[in-house]
């Protein structure tokens, strides 16, 4: 369910149409159960998330360049 800051999602739109675009939803968003899939949520980190929150603006473009580095993924046994 969408019932927090830090739920990652799947975005389709309609039937059969579940793609490669993916959200994280910074506010809970329960209007969006029964259209968007679930994958799982932020464990840590949603600091990251809202320092990238707070560059945004009105026309949707970021205050400065916002530049992820040192990313990597995690190997879970």
């Amino acid at each position: 369910k969408h019932s927090k800051p830090g739920t990652l999602s799947m975005t389709n739109f309609g039937s059969n149409t579940n793609n490669s675009q993916f959200f994280i939803t910074y506010i809970e968003l329960p209007f969006f159960d029964d259209t968007y899939v679930v994958l799982g949520e932020i464990s840590s980190g949603m600091d990251v998330m809202h320092a990238i929150m707070n560059q945004g603006s009105v026309t949707g473009r970021p205050k400065t360049d916002i530049m992820i580095v040192e990313c990597g993924t995690t190997n879970e046994n």
